[in-house]
């Protein structure tokens, strides 16, 4: 029997609720939570990231950009870095605490994520791999338009 779309999105749906859950629970136990991660990757793969770019890559205002990197500083995951040509710019980087941080939650969510496979049989998987690769692509090429 086919799939509807409105199967499809059900089910992806079930599986992000999941997904949250094992988020939760990460972080319960000392791991990051996704805004945390998200802010660790966006900060780590920007290089010279300023709070504004930080407020913009996060998708929230200034005042917000501010508390929530003086939350990761406090945590010693980043640090300010004033810039050597204009005082007035600060950047963003990731410390070796953070990074330390954002490895335990990537390997984290493979454990979780590998798990997961193992329930499906290797036939499925390869199906799940074409499907996946096919949506990246196809989000990556929207995104850069």
């Amino acid at each position: 029997m086919q799939k509807t779309g409105d199967d499809i999105i059900t089910l992806a749906l079930a599986l992000s609720r999941h997904m949250r859950r094992m988020a939760v629970q990460s972080q319960a136990k000392g791991g990051t939570n996704m805004m945390r991660s998200l802010a660790l990757t966006s900060i780590k793969e920007t290089p010279n990231m300023t709070m504004s770019d930080f407020a913009k890559a996060m998708k929230i205002s200034g005042s917000s950009a501010t508390a929530f990197v003086d939350r990761l500083c406090k945590e010693k995951w980043v640090k300010r870095v004033a810039d050597v040509k204009n005082r007035k710019v600060v950047h963003i980087v990731i410390t070796p605490l953070g990074e330390k941080a954002l490895t335990k939650n990537i390997l984290q969510k493979r454990k979780f994520l590998s798990g997961i496979l193992t329930l499906i049989p290797v036939a499925d998987q390869k199906h799940l791999h074409r499907i996946l690769s096919n949506l990246t692509e196809s989000l990556n090429t929207s995104s850069e338009q």
